[in-house]
């Protein structure tokens, strides 16, 4: 019993010492940081360079540790049906793991997802980043980084699955914060512009974000509607 006991706890010690290691040398991005340059295969093959969408538009950048594993097939799933949302308000929606473009492939055919997977097979992308491991550093870590147009992390997100009300509610709670400073005073209500083919869900999920975001939220409009009203 001794004697199994001290492989378990010397075990224990190498994978904490591996995971100091990996960890020693990683910048975390942090909030304000400008976004590093990387380009990788999406699930088509294709060569998907960020600098063509960094600083044009904003961006939902999300680590994951692996293809169609529970809770990645969850997030993942979770993009997908409001993904009308991040459509609406511009936002390109990013996913990378370490898995190859055949992996990504059948990831994005079985489940349907509309949005770009990355191959960031040698994880230098997530080294770029500075994506911490999880579970005592042996499995790749889940972060998500909403970025600005301007390229720029405006929000880290780590540790959790999100769903797309709350990512967007920290989009929105973002541009309620530029536009307090802008204006000069605390910003409480909000009528929320939505596309006219909207459905009743997508329209909830959208005055849900608002919500999380800390808006009260007045009214749901399509634009038909803000454009005949403005």
């Amino acid at each position: 019993m001794k004697k199994i006991f001290f492989i378990i706890v010397s075990l224990i010690i190498l994978i904490l010492m591996f995971s100091f290691l990996s960890m020693k040398d990683q910048n975390p991005l942090e909030v304000g940081d400008t976004i590093p340059s990387f380009t990788l295969k999406d699930q088509n093959g294709k060569d998907f360079d960020i600098d063509q969408y960094r600083g044009k538009q904003p961006l939902v950048i999300y680590f994951y540790p692996k293809d169609d594993t529970p809770g990645c097939t969850k997030e993942a799933c979770s993009f997908r049906d409001e993904f009308e949302v991040f459509t609406d308000l511009n936002v390109k929606v990013i996913g990378i793991s370490s898995d190859d473009v055949a992996s990504h492939k059948k990831f994005a055919d079985k489940y349907q997802l509309p949005f770009t997977l990355l191959a960031d097979t040698d994880k230098k992308v997530r080294k770029l980043f500075g994506v911490p491991n999880s579970f005592l550093g042996i499995i790749p870590g889940r972060v998500t980084y909403i970025v600005n147009k301007d390229g720029m992390a405006a929000v880290d997100v780590a540790g959790k699955v999100y769903t797309p009300q709350e990512i967007s509610a920290k989009i929105l709670t973002k541009l309620k914060e530029d536009a307090e400073a802008y204006i000069g005073s605390t910003v409480t209500d909000a009528v929320i512009t939505v596309p006219a083919y909207f459905n009743d869900s997508q329209r909830k999920a959208t005055k849900d974000a608002g919500t999380i975001a800390g808006l009260n939220v007045l009214r749901i409009i399509n634009e038909p509607t803000a454009s005949a009203l403005a």
